[in-house]
């Protein structure tokens, strides 16, 4: 799924899957070609960072994001989060 997809989603709920990664703005699920943050979750878990995991949630506009992070727009965010290591 790419930005474009998840951006027309936004207020729905789904499940993704990628990369658990850490960033300065807190967890994210690190996708192909662009990250989308984990709801309510600073930093995962050590022995669930750089794993493949499969996230549920719903998908909202993140404004505030640092400037250049993410280009153009606000980031995505996986709301009301759950989560699992696949």
């Amino acid at each position: 799924m790419n930005r474009a997809d998840l951006e027309a989603r936004i207020g729905e709920r789904v499940t993704l899957t990628g990369h658990a990664r850490n960033a300065a703005a807190g967890a994210i699920l690190a996708l192909d070609a662009f990250p989308v943050y984990v709801g309510g979750l600073q930093a995962w878990p050590q022995d669930v960072l750089e794993r493949v995991v499969e996230v549920s949630g719903t998908i909202v506009a993140r404004p505030g994001a640092p400037a250049g992070v993410h280009g153009p727009g606000d980031a995505l965010e996986l709301g009301d989060a759950t989560w699992a290591a696949v």
